[in-house]
C-alpha cells in the first residue's frame, strides 16, 4: 500500500510593515498616521510592526526548523511606508539578524527569502511619513531601497525540485508597477492593483508548462477579493485570469487583505483542465494590537496569522496541497488547524488533467 510522502515545506508571510524602530521595538508613530487610521481603518498597515510579533515569528521559524526544511516566501508589504530604513530593518531582520532595544538579538537567518520575495502597494510610497490630515505621504516615486531590494521584476523563475521528479516552478509579480505615483493617485489612496505589464513580461520568460511542473504565482493582491477598494483593475483581472490558463498556474499565493483567505476553482484551456486554488496569507508582523492610551477606541485589529503548506504526494499519480493557519496569541504563533477552500481541505495540485 502506497504511504504518503511529504515533499516540501513553505511557509508563507505577509504584510509585515516594518516601521522605524520605536520604544519596546514597535514601530514609531507619527501623530499624523493614528489621525489617519482612526478616519478609516484601511490605513491600519501604515501603523508599521509590533515588536512582540518580530519575536514570536523568530521562535515559530527556530522551531519548525528544527524539524523540517522549509521555505520561505513574502507575499509583499515588507514596508509601512517604503522608508529606506523601513527596507534595511526588514532585510536585516528576514536575512540575518537585528538587536533589539533590550540587547536581544533575532532574526530568521534564511538569506534566500531575498530572493523570494516580491513588493506591495506599501513598499512603493516614498518613505515618508504623514504630516498633516491633508498629506497622507502616500504620493510619490519609490525610494531607492525599494530598487535595491527588488532589482529585477518579475522575479526570476525559481525551481524547486522535488523528491518524486516534479518542480515546482515559482513566480512572482509586483501588483502595483502600473499604478500611478503622481497627484491625485487614486489607485493608489484606495490600495488597487494594476499590473497588465508585469504578466505580459513573465509569459515572455518563461517556457509553456511541462506535465511535472507545479506552477505557482506570488503576487500582493488578492483576486479573490472584489471590492473596489483594496482590489485589482479590471485590465489586471482579465489578464491575470488568461496568464492562469496560458501558462498553467495551479496555486496563487497572496496577501493585503490583512485576513487569511482561501479559495478554490477550476479552469479548462485548450484540453486540459485543473484546480487552482488562491491561499492568502494574513498580516504576520503588524501592529495587532492598541496602544493603550487607544483605549478609547472601539476598533480592534485582525490577528497577525501565517501560512504553513505541504506538498504531499498522495499516491503515484496525484500531489495535494494542504494548508494551516497558525494565529498569534500570547505566547506565539499557535496551529488553528487546516484552511478551509468552500469544499475541502486540501486540492490536488498535480497532474492537470
Amino acid at each position: 500500500m502506497f504511504r504518503e510522502k511529504l515533499l516540501t515545506t513553505i511557509v508563507h508571510i505577509s504584510d509585515l510593515h516594518f516601521g522605524d524602530l520605536g520604544p519596546h521595538d514597535d514601530a514609531t508613530l507619527s501623530a499624523a498616521v493614528v489621525d489617519w487610521w482612526r478616519i478609516h481603518p484601511l490605513f491600519d498597515g501604515y501603523l508599521g510592526h509590533h515588536g512582540v510579533a518580530l519575536r514570536h515569528l523568530d521562535d515559530f521559524m527556530a522551531m519548525i526548523k528544527e524539524n523540517e526544511s522549509p521555505i520561505l516566501l513574502v507575499t509583499g508589504d515588507i514596508t509601512a511606508n517604503g522608508g529606506e530604513g523601513q527596507f534595511d530593518l526588514a532585510r536585516r531582520y528576514l536575512s540575518s539578524t537585528i538587536t533589539l532595544s533590550s540587547g536581544e538579538v533575532i532574526g530568521l537567518e534564511m538569506p534566500q527569502v531575498i530572493a523570494w520575495m516580491i513588493p506591495g502597494n506599501h513598499d512603493h510610497w516614498p518613505g515618508r511619513a504623514a504630516k498633516t490630515l491633508l498629506d497622507l505621504g502616500i504620493c510619490g516615486d519609490c525610494t531607492n531601497a525599494f530598487g535595491n531590494l527588488f532589482p529585477r521584476l518579475p522575479l526570476p523563475v525559481q525551481r524547486i525540485s522535488l523528491s518524486n521528479g516534479l518542480t515546482i516552478v515559482l513566480l512572482g509579480i509586483d501588483t502595483d508597477s502600473d499604478v500611478a505615483s503622481r497627484f491625485p493617485c487614486v489607485q493608489r489612496f484606495f490600495a488597487r492593483g494594476n499590473f497588465v505589464s508585469q504578466l505580459a513580461r513573465l509569459e515572455e520568460q518563461i517556457r509553456p508548462p511541462s506535465a511535472e511542473e507545479i506552477r505557482v504565482l506570488m503576487l500582493h493582491h488578492s483576486p479573490m477579493h472584489v471590492g473596489f477598494i483594496l482590489g485589482i483593475s479590471n485590465d489586471s483581472r482579465i489578464a491575470l485570469d488568461r496568464f492562469i490558463k496560458r501558462c498553467g498556474i495551479s496555486v496563487l499565493l497572496t496577501g493585503h487583505l490583512h485576513k487569511p483567505g482561501a479559495q478554490k476553482y477550476a479552469v479548462e484551456y485548450r484540453g486540459a483542465s485543473w484546480n487552482v486554488l488562491e491561499l492568502r496569507s494574513g498580516t504576520t508582523t503588524r501592529r495587532d494590537e492598541l496602544p493603550l492610551q487607544w483605549a478609547e477606541r472601539s476598533q480592534t485589529l485582525s490577528p497577525n496569522t501565517l501560512l504553513v503548506h505541504r506538498l504531499y504526494e498522495v499516491d503515484r499519480n496525484r500531489v495535494e496541497w494542504r494548508t494551516n493557519v497558525f494565529q498569534r496569541f500570547l505566547t506565539g504563533f499557535r496551529d488553528r488547524g487546516p484552511i478551509s477552500t468552500d469544499t475541502d481541505y486540501s486540492a490536488v495540485v498535480w497532474p492537470r488533467l
